[in-house]
């Protein structure tokens, strides 16, 4: 049995005794009287205590006594200065917050493991052809000959695909994941209640619920097993119920899992047991190069890829993730800058306890490693209040996201902190502590001991190297704060350009009815209905993204136009028997007739769709956002007829006078699935996309600017604290208030100058990075590039005001007779 600490002490302090009495004795016998021998044993032995030191190095115990003591005079030092302590922890919490906040959700979405059996030999199948595209979708038949040839390196190949679908009776999306016959069996799933869906279910209409689903689908039912869900002309049983530990392999929680036969875009599995990834994808490869596809889904390279996670942590991820990582390290960095300045203006009180130790005999590595003790201790504390502004932060991640999610019909997996982000959170403070610890440790254990224990207000001895160092840390902060501040401008002006994109019709009485069926039945009962204003069949409902073909193309029937209320420019509209039967004929829109034929007649002109498809255009109507409001009116748009019933018609757009409840119950009462949703809040949903980035990217540049506010303060105090002497000869020799404050703001100016010319190329150069994205985001903003440095070199001002004024009132006899 291993022995105690104070066992050891006890025994050690016994042996000296036992040796030390042992002398005494010897020393007795040769005549000489007790304590004479005592004393002469003394004098042979030493310093016990010297002894027991030099034992407790050997046993390894004196590391431990050294952080212990040096633990006891940090807590002792900060209780000394509680509004120091304070300010330390504070500023570390808000910037280890932030950081945490972001890691948490990249822990949960990418780090954190699934909760599926045998993750950790989890992968996905991506089939490439000769371009490096992605070669479509994988068919039964396709999966079997996969399955065969990888027999001896993959357990088990299955699909996943989630769906939005309207359910009947119950308002609103649900989500729905057709699966493989082996999905639960391969990943582990069980059900609480009820059985799962295993290979005899392929063809029959039976489905697993979640807890989820369960509560949006079938309200109030004490039970779910043998309840029936509808979703368009298909009725399910429900014959099992998960719990809520499992969710699959997506963030979105799903409500209900249905068999599926059809050809799946992705395809997974898993992995068997010691088996490395780059033999199943020479197999998957090999077997997938002898598939008989068309040439331009002939597969050529097949990618697996582990995946443990809900997103792939691959290198497009793990880029973005880089990118986002890289902004909130700003305001990390802004930190330890500004706290490397408070220790260093907190240095120049301490000069003359640190030169005492080191005159009594402290070695200067002993000394920087107690100062690096008290900023790693200080930097802890703040990863502790780091970890609640975090968790505070996930709660109100958590409701946004809900309510974001909500409004797309869908449930998101709940965001917790874990292990993983209290480690990130201590192993940032660790750094941290070591990052703005250290320099001010070098600094103050370096000056002249003689000048130091004199206490000379020129702390540590009137060297230049500091003070570069201090306005170096500065203009980085500036830099810093700069890029955030423009980047929250950028974002928050991007959102005004949003609400001020007309989008070329009304947002609050176009309504997408969101059916499963757009059939010829269907709009002849919703054409009757009361409140009904117009209705039109479409194949791309605006703001869902920009519909496809060159030029772009959108399929509508002959009413379209009606219900959006576009008012035709020229020409005519389509006929409903043209819409019937497709007649070669088209409606372009303003932009596209000026820029196809400008300063020409565009009616009996002919467009080329898809390069070989030929129309003549009949009409000119007015530009609208078909695509996101964030990339303005369409630049090309051509409307081709169509009706209802048509292939790829899969939506009814309508312009109502009454609330959509009515419309829908009139759509179930014909059996098909209906979810009215005005075009007003597909636009606040785009919104909500830039409104969550800036407000982000805002909260992090007023920190920084809160940050750069403080170093600021500290270094221009830290400076008249430094300079008093000097500030008191030049008061001495005639130098006015004036010029002292003059003189002390324009240090810090050019500080902030130096800040502001580093920060504007790197904004610059993030400019053309995001305008390239496609988000298409409005970059060069001269508002942002013009308040945001004169909003800084205001805070500058501010800051430094009180230090200077203190500077200009010194009295310049005292300044001078200190020592």
């Amino acid at each position: 049995m291993s022995k105690t600490r104070r066992q050891l002490e006890d025994e050690m302090r016994e042996e000296m005794e036992f040796h030390r009495q042992a002398r005494i004795d010897d020393l007795v016998r040769t005549g000489l009287s007790a304590e004479e021998a005592a004393r002469r044993a003394r004098l042979e032995f030493g310093n016990a205590e010297a002894h027991r030191e030099e034992c407790r190095t050997v046993l390894g115990f004196r590391p431990w006594d050294e952080l212990r003591a040096d633990l006891r005079y940090t807590v002792r030092t900060l209780r000394r200065s509680p509004g120091f302590a304070v300010a330390a922890v504070a500023i570390l919490a808000l910037a280890i917050g932030a950081n945490a906040s972001f890691f948490t959700l990249y822990a949960n979405y990418v780090l954190k493991p699934m909760p599926i059996r045998g993750v950790e030999r989890h992968f996905d199948v991506t089939g490439r052809n000769s371009e490096g595209r992605r070669t479509g979708g994988w068919t039964p038949a396709e999966q079997a000959v996969l399955q065969e040839a990888a027999a001896d390196s993959v357990e088990g190949f299955y699909t996943a695909e989630t769906l939005q679908m309207l359910a009947m009776l119950v308002p609103g999306h649900c989500l729905v994941t057709e699966v493989s016959g082996n999905y639960f069996a391969l990943l582990g799933g069980a059900a609480s209640r009820g059985r799962v869906i295993g290979e005899a279910d392929k063809n029959e209409p039976v489905a697993v619920i979640s807890e989820t689903g369960w509560r949006k689908l079938m309200p109030g039912e004490a039970d779910p097993l043998g309840k029936t869900v509808k979703f368009k002309r298909k009725v399910y049983t429900v014959i099992g119920l998960m719990p809520a530990s499992f969710t699959g392999t997506a963030a979105a929680v799903t409500d209900l899992w249905v068999p599926t036969t059809r050809e799946s875009p992705n395809i997974s599995g898993l992995l068997r047991e010691g088996v490395a990834p780059a033999r199943a994808q020479a197999a998957i490869g090999a077997a997938a190069a002898r598939l008989e596809r068309p040439s331009d889904r002939a597969v050529v390279r097949v990618e697996v890829e582990l995946r443990s996670g809900f997103l792939p942590n691959n290198e497009d991820v793990n880029a973005a993730a880089a990118m986002v990582l890289g902004v909130f390290l700003m305001v990390m960095l802004i930190a330890c800058a500004n706290l490397a300045n408070l220790y260093l203006a907190r240095a120049a009180a301490r000069t003359h306890e640190v030169a005492m130790r080191l005159s009594l005999g402290a070695s200067r590595a002993r000394v920087v490693r107690q100062l690096l003790t008290e900023s790693t201790f200080v930097a802890m504390l703040g990863a502790a209040g780091g970890l609640g502004v975090a968790a505070l932060t996930m709660h109100y991640a958590n409701a946004y996201i809900g309510r974001f999610a909500g409004g797309m019909g869908m449930s998101m997996v709940a965001i917790t902190l874990d292990w993983r982000v209290f480690l990130y959170s201590a192993g940032l403070a660790l750094v941290a502590g070591v990052a703005f610890g250290l320099l001010p440790s070098l600094e103050i254990t370096s000056p002249s001991l003689t000048v130091s224990t004199k206490r000379e207000n020129s702390s540590f001895a009137g060297r230049v190297r500091p003070r570069r160092m201090r306005d170096l840390l500065i203009g980085g902060q500036v830099a810093a704060s700069l890029v955030l501040l423009i980047l929250a401008g950028v974002l928050v002006r991007n959102i005004q350009r949003i609400d001020a994109v007309d989008p070329g019709f009304d947002l609050e009485r176009v309504f997408d009815l969101r059916v499963e069926e757009a059939t010829p039945e269907l709009r002849a009962v919703l054409e009757r209905a009361p409140g009904v204003a117009s209705l039109s069949a479409v194949e791309h409902v605006p703001l869902y993204g920009q519909f496809k073909g060159t030029p772009a193309t959108n399929r509508v029937d002959h009413r379209y136009f009606e219900t959006l209320a576009l008012r035709l420019e020229a020409g005519r509209n389509f006929t409903a028997q043209e819409a019937q039967f497709n007649a070669k004929v088209a409606v372009v829109s303003r932009a596209t007739a000026m820029k196809l034929w400008p300063g020409e007649n565009a009616i009996g002109q002919i467009v080329t769709v898809n390069k070989t498809e030929k129309y003549q255009v009949i009409g000119v109507v007015g530009d609208i956002v078909t695509g996101f409001l964030f990339q303005g009116k369409d630049a090309t748009a051509v409307y081709l007829p169509a009706a209802a019933g048509q292939p790829g018609m899969k939506s009814f757009l309508a312009r109502l006078q009454t609330a959509p409840a009515a419309v829908r119950t009139l759509c179930v009462a014909n059996g098909v699935g209906c979810e009215p949703g005005p075009m007003r809040e597909i636009a606040r949903l785009q919104r909500a996309i830039f409104q969550g980035a800036a407000a982000i990217s805002g909260s992090l540049g007023v920190l920084a600017l809160l940050l750069t506010a403080i170093g600021l303060y500290s270094v221009a105090s830290y400076s008249v604290m430094q300079r008093r002497r000097e500030i008191g000869v030049h008061l001495a020799l005639g130098a006015t208030q004036g010029q002292v404050i003059r003189r002390i703001l324009g240090e810090a100016g050019r500080c902030v100058a130096g800040g502001l010319l580093a920060g504007l190329p790197v904004c610059l150069g993030l400019s053309k990075l995001a305008s390239a994205s496609v988000f298409r985001i409005e970059t060069f903003d001269p508002a942002a590039y013009l308040l945001v440095p004169a909003l800084l070199t205001l805070i500058a001002f501010l800051a430094c005001a009180m230090p200077a004024r203190r500077a200009a009132h010194l009295d310049p006899m005292l300044s001078l007779r200190e020592e």
